[in-house]
């Protein structure tokens, strides 16, 4: 999992990760509203950075139809920081 750094001692490592699960969370929304874009461009934005929470499912085959995937996205405050560094930069 992404923020999570093991180091090989019996989970002494886990203190980043216990951070980063309790930091808060965005919305797609939220963050549209404070950056003034739409949801669906921060959907896009961040379909491909790493440590993003996706809750749900992927999509999938039934039969020779394939059902699309329906998932819920949370962005973590310092991802969305460090996008929006890597943006203004």
């Amino acid at each position: 999992m992404a923020g999570q750094t093991d180091t090989g001692e019996g989970g002494k490592g886990n203190l980043s990760s216990i951070a980063f699960a309790t930091e808060q969370h965005y919305t797609p929304q939220q963050l549209a509203k404070l950056w003034s874009l739409s949801a669906t461009k921060i959907r896009r934005m961040f379909e491909n950075e790493s440590g993003i929470l996706r809750i749900g499912e992927p999509s999938r085959r039934q039969g020779r139809t394939l059902k699309r995937s329906y998932y819920t996205m949370r962005i973590p405050a310092s991802i969305a920081a460090r996008v929006y560094t890597k943006l203004t930069a």
